[in-house]
């Protein structure tokens, strides 16, 4: 099944349909319709991702070498490390202290 396939057959399903008729019913604007909007939106969302990680799998697999695939993670790694070491810095400027040196 390909993603069009697959959001039509979700978008054919009870629970769908039945959010569907809430939105007709209440409306879009109202609070009732939002709530029923936003819950198709994430059937159809989790859809979507799992056919674009499967596409990113399936282009790492067949195009990326593994040294390619390594630069990838360690850039990834990288990056976490860099956010890492700015959120603590940012931490330290709160002058928070630490558990270690504590007085409990």
């Amino acid at each position: 099944m390909n993603i069009q396939e697959a959001i039509n057959a979700e978008i054919n399903t009870d629970y769908i349909k039945g959010r569907r008729s809430i939105i007709k019913n209440f409306g879009l604007q109202s609070e009732e319709g939002t709530k029923a909007a936003e819950e198709i939106f994430q059937k159809l969302s989790k859809i979507n991702t799992k056919y674009i990680k499967a596409g990113i799998i399936e282009y790492m697999q067949t195009e990326m070498t593994q040294e390619d695939i390594n630069n990838r993670i360690n850039a990834v790694e990288e990056k976490n490390q860099n956010y890492n070491d700015v959120l603590l810095k940012e931490l330290d400027k709160l002058n928070l202290g630490t558990f270690n040196n504590s007085s409990f």
